[in-house]
């Protein structure tokens, strides 16, 4: 019965949102069509500024406004923006406050309920060859190609090339600085770790992307013991805290102190960040600092995420369960099991999460790169044969981008 109630409460609020949009997008036809005959003396253009997911409202914004800062996109025309509250969805929120207000000291931000149906109208009106000339230059990931990459990845390699587009107010310095010295840190020696979790959208099942964050603790603790450095986990998990008795690593996730703004502060000032493929990694990038992309599982998208700063991947394996033997890389892609964000338990097959020996040793990989600015001892006869291997399927493979040596040395198998 429950279950019955829930289906009709999801029904009738969609019944509802769709009733409301209808109404709306009627409502602006006519400055939709003011827009347009307004063309030849006032330009304007629309543009969605999605604050409902960090990944899609942090380095795709960030690499957005330095393509404008290098005169990559006209500026003859008026961008004015809209965010997804909870204005007509429901069940959307802000993803970061803190970050959401340093895009309003840079962009115009108009109303919801006129500036999305004018989007959708606009969107529409493609069809007919006229939409992009009232449409931002921003690339919407409902537009996302192997030729035309969304706005997360870095096409024009702007991020090498411009400074980062955020700035702290001493106000806001004097408040990261505070909790920094509360727990030792200092800016650019600590890193960041974090794992995607089920907890966060509450999912109803576990994604290909989710991992569980204590398989990072091994090779974490050894880091911040050996280079002497301190670490910061981040994200949201209140389910998941970590059991250690260890100065040197702060469980920030499952503190008081969390807050947008030391959310973003965190990650913008770290050394580099480890973590999984998912929103939180992409604050890092906008300050240019550099993700080691673990237990990533689906790697088939790797030209979905801004590869050009993710210098080091180390993929999830994948188990015939009827054989318990892992399949080779050139039968996972071919079957597309890295496309999935689920692999139901009915499957024939299971997915395999690095084992902390892997992490530690591709943390102390990464570490090095960071420090020293090349791999060391990298195998390169291994990193071209997995390079071809996913070029034959995907039709690509970023050259800034390698696989964790140790774990190449160790599963040659899986490249035949």
């Amino acid at each position: 019965m429950l279950l019955i109630f829930k289906k009709l409460y999801v029904l009738s609020k969609n019944l509802i949102f769709n009733f409301i949009f209808f109404f709306l997008i009627l409502l602006n036809l006519p400055i939709a069509v003011l827009i347009i005959f307004i063309l030849p003396i006032y330009r304007i253009k629309v543009g969605e500024l999605e604050m409902r997911a960090i990944g899609h409202c942090s380095i795709s914004m960030e690499i957005f406004l330095c393509e404008l800062e290098l005169n990559i996109h006209k500026k003859n025309s008026k961008y004015i923006w809209f965010i997804n509250d909870t204005i007509v969805h429901f069940d959307t929120q802000i993803s970061n406050k803190f970050l959401l207000m340093k895009w309003k000291e840079k962009i115009s931000i108009g109303p919801r309920f006129i500036f999305e149906p004018l989007f959708y109208i606009f969107r529409f009106l493609r069809k007919f060859g006229i939409g992009n000339y009232f449409l931002i230059p921003y690339r919407h990931w409902l537009d996302h190609s192997n030729e035309k990459p969304w706005q997360i990845v870095d096409v024009h390699n702007v991020l090498k090339k411009i400074s980062p587009q955020i700035r702290f107010t001493a106000k806001e310095e004097e408040i990261g600085k505070n909790y920094l010295e509360k727990y030792g840190l200092e800016k650019d020696k600590y890193i960041c770790f974090f794992a995607r979790t089920s907890e966060f959208r509450k999912d109803k099942f576990n994604s290909i992307r989710d991992s569980d964050i204590k398989i990072q603790i091994y090779g974490i603790e050894k880091l911040c013991r050996e280079k002497n450095l301190k670490a910061v986990r981040i994200g949201y998990s209140p389910k998941t805290k970590l059991d250690i008795n260890n100065k040197n690593i702060i469980d920030y996730s499952n503190s008081q102190d969390r807050s947008d703004f030391l959310d973003f502060y965190l990650g913008f000032n770290c050394k580099f960040i480890v973590g999984t493929s998912s929103g939180g990694c992409y604050i890092p990038m906008m300050n240019r600092k550099k993700l080691l992309l673990i237990n990533f599982g689906d790697i088939g998208s790797l030209n979905l995420v801004t590869n050009s700063m993710i210098p080091l991947i180390l993929p999830k394996k994948i188990k015939d369960k009827a054989t318990n033997e892992f399949v080779n890389y050139s039968t996972v892609f071919k079957m597309g099991l890295t496309m999935q964000e689920h692999i139901s338990d009915a499957s024939q097959f299971a997915v395999v999460d690095n084992n902390e020996v892997e992490i530690c040793n591709a943390i102390f990989e990464m570490n090095f790169l960071i420090d020293n600015g090349f791999f060391l001892n990298f195998n390169d006869i291994l990193q071209n044969k997995f390079q071809k291997i996913f070029e034959n399927h995907y039709k690509f493979f970023p050259q800034s981008t390698k696989v964790s040596n140790y774990f190449l040395e160790n599963n040659k198998n899986l490249l035949n």
